[in-house]
């Protein structure tokens, strides 16, 4: 009787998988088929994460980004302005914070910050209001204007395009932008 049981399951469940449809897959067909859908995904996921910075490099990346943005464009942000803004914007700015940093209008507990922030606006103000030093601050940077106080011509010392060095050497021949 228990063969005759045995041989009953077996027969239904041969007819059940006569049931079936090739569209339908059954058994070790569709764990396959769910491995196949589920390995890419778990490979994705890997490699999310993996490439996903994690907030210590995403804070180190963006301290990287405020120095060299702090090297570039400091002036401008320390008015406020744009790099577009014209000489009217820029002595706008200028006069309304030296008025709320001057030290003399602060009060003595501010005195030593409103100091420190009047002289970086008196400095911005300084270099953008004058044509020259502008064009080569915005060349060439802090860089740039410190060879400039020198007496020494910025595209020269290095800091342009020509691919040379304040300290000399480099390419025999200089090479760069000021081939001719």
């Amino acid at each position: 009787s228990h063969t005759a049981q045995y041989r009953h399951f077996n027969s239904n469940r041969a007819t059940s998988k006569m049931h079936f449809s090739k569209e339908q897959p059954h058994g070790r067909q569709r764990r396959q088929r769910r491995r196949a859908n589920v390995v890419p995904l778990i490979a994705l996921l890997i490699l999310l994460c993996a490439v996903r910075p994690t907030s210590a490099n995403r804070r180190r990346a963006q301290q990287q980004q405020q120095q060299r943005g702090s090297s570039e464009d400091e002036y401008y942000r320390t008015l406020g302005v744009s790099k577009r803004a014209d000489k009217k914007e820029i002595k706008s700015a200028y006069r309304k914070l030296a008025l709320k940093y001057h030290p003399d209008k602060v009060e003595e507990s501010k005195k030593e910050k409103a100091e420190k922030r009047f002289r970086e606006v008196s400095e911005a103000y300084a270099i953008l209001s004058d044509e020259e030093k502008r064009k080569v601050y915005d060349k060439y940077g802090k860089n740039g204007l410190d060879a400039l106080e020198k007496g020494i011509d910025p595209e020269e010392a290095g800091f342009g395009f020509g691919g040379g060095s304040p300290f000399g050497g480099g390419f025999p021949g200089g090479g760069g932008a000021n081939f001719h």
